[in-house]
């Protein structure tokens, strides 16, 4: 987990490295808690893609998807997506399309999210034979799949949960108290 770069051989015989200190992640979904909401529930966070540079890209808002300047700080998570030879060659084309859909898209935090740029993204990858990705499936392959960057990552992702947790289970032992 506290790997600076790991390797990644592709059908172009090129060799792509993850540059954490960079934030560098060719062909990968990336992942960063969002302040207050993953306090409450840790699998609720913000997602990106990356391109073949590993430069990040996610829809931020309304009308805009940002490039390497992802919202809500640096990822803490990453999944390495496993591509075939014609989904590598496809990788930056599908990635231009999802964009240039999403900067003319309202954003909804509920609907039409970061998660769903992502979705649509693999969609037009046609990512392991499949057009029928949504923004569930990519919240379950980040929780299921994806690496924390390091173990800081993984204390910052949960830290606000457990201090929350921890609030609430004094409150209830005072509450007893008081009422007792």
């Amino acid at each position: 987990m506290e790997e600076d770069k790991e390797t990644l051989n592709t059908p172009k015989g090129k060799t792509y490295k993850i540059d954490k200190l960079n934030n560098r992640y060719p062909f990968c979904i990336v992942w960063t808690p969002i302040p207050c909401i993953s306090w409450l529930i840790p699998s609720i966070g913000h997602s990106g893609v990356c391109d073949s540079n590993g430069v990040i890209h996610d829809f931020a808002g309304p009308y805009y998807v940002s490039i390497d300047d992802m919202a809500f700080g640096n990822p803490t998570k990453y999944l390495i997506l496993q591509l075939s030879q014609k989904e590598f060659f496809e990788y930056d084309k599908a990635l231009q399309s999802a964009m240039i859909k999403y900067n003319k898209m309202e954003y909804n935090f509920f609907c039409n999210n970061c998660h769903s740029f992502v979705a649509n993204f693999l969609n037009k990858l046609n990512y392991k034979g499949r057009s029928d990705y949504n923004m569930v499936d990519i919240w379950w392959m980040l929780c299921t799949k994806s690496r924390y960057l390091t173990w800081g990552d993984f204390i910052k992702t949960y830290s606000g949960f457990i201090f929350i947790l921890v609030l609430f289970f004094i409150f209830i032992k005072l509450m007893k108290n008081i009422i007792i």
